[in-house]
């Protein structure tokens, strides 16, 4: 019946809902993580200040600086910083950390510190795709997209991946949260934490209480009646 009324409509539907049922029920482990938070911090301090020591810097410290760099919009290198930062190697694990973070370093073996990725590009906006998507360029699914993708949401009624606007949105722009070539349910929700405006957008009336009353008593008269006569 779902397949031969409605043009199949119905039955596409059920299709999808079992289809995911089945993928759940069929898992090859059993989930643990509930949540997957990544923070963004455009603007942060450099990882050769905070995780990442970089001896050679120090001993090269106000040089030219000698390595091949792509040319860039400033186009100005100068000569070789070194950090000013000590690093001192912490907890079990020995992870390196700066004397930025000292109340960090009392925890730091539950920590996952990645030091071996790197970018072929010097470009902002390319960093931020590379970034959220691990590609440099637009097109490719965010990361909050592929984890829904994959893992699903405890609740298939609201939104599986958020992106919370803390002032600044990253060079890019919105594709940077873009599900792309994925299901468009898969796409970052923004919400508005910033600019003390609507925390998401169009969900607030644009009338007064009454009036809204009212659109939504005659939606409902509406839905009586299409239901009345079937």
């Amino acid at each position: 019946m779902l397949k031969r009324a409605s043009h199949g409509f119905g039955w596409l539907a059920l299709a999808s809902l079992l289809h995911k049922q089945a993928g759940a029920a069929g898992a090859h482990h059993r989930p643990r993580a509930k949540h997957v938070i990544l923070l963004f911090m455009d603007g942060g301090p450099s990882q050769v200040d905070t995780f990442d020591p970089k001896p050679r810097l120090r001993t090269e410290h106000g040089k030219p600086f000698r390595m091949k760099v792509e040319a860039t919009q400033f186009d100005n290198n100068g000569t070789t910083f070194g950090s000013p930062f000590e690093f001192k190697q912490h907890g079990q694990s020995g992870i390196p950390i700066s004397s930025l973070f000292p109340h960090l370093a009392t925890c730091v073996d539950d920590l996952a510190v990645i030091r071996s990725m790197k970018a072929d590009f010097p470009e902002h906006s390319q960093a931020c795709y590379f970034m959220h998507s691990g590609h440099p360029l637009q097109g490719r699914p965010s990361l909050g997209s592929w984890v829904n993708y994959g893992l699903g949401t405890g609740n298939a009624n609201l939104p599986g991946f958020l992106v919370l606007h803390g002032g600044m949105i990253p060079l890019g722009g919105v594709e940077n949260y873009s599900s792309a070539f994925l299901p468009a349910t898969h796409q970052g929700s923004f919400l508005d934490l910033y600019s003390g405006g609507e925390l998401v957008n169009n969900i607030t009336p644009g009338t007064s209480e009454a009036g809204q009353r009212a659109r939504l008593r005659f939606i409902q008269q509406a839905d009586a009646r299409f239901s009345s006569s079937l």
